[in-house]
């Protein structure tokens, strides 16, 4: 397992009159995967949410959830972590709960 590590930041937004604004964020860390892994990973966990965005007419959403993604790898001169990369990933019409629970579900590890 290489000694890399992606933090997954989220920022919930709600519209607020004409504009969305940022109401609640969270993190999380992922370890052991590389970016594209867990970028792929995303996309494919919320797939529905994302899909349904892409092609028709748009409509503003009431809320969505902005995935700022941000690669660490352990530079083993200085054993310390040192940025990488990074991805972001909007996600329409999803609320910050229901993200978090369902990127942990997506990344936990399965019970014996």
């Amino acid at each position: 397992m290489a000694d890399e590590s992606v933090l997954i930041s989220l920022q919930h937004k709600k519209r607020k009159g004409r504009a969305l604004a940022v109401v609640q964020s969270r993190s999380v860390t992922v370890r052991g995967l590389a970016l594209d892994d867990v970028h792929n990973r995303l996309k494919e966990t919320f797939k529905a949410e994302m899909e349904s965005a892409d092609v028709g007419l748009y409509e503003r959403p009431d809320e969505q959830v902005l995935a700022q993604l941000q690669h660490y790898t352990r530079d083993p001169g200085a054993k310390t972590l040192k940025y990488a990369a990074s991805k972001s990933l909007t996600v329409p019409n999803v609320g910050l709960t229901a993200a978090l629970r369902r990127i942990k579900a997506a990344f936990s590890r399965p019970k014996k």
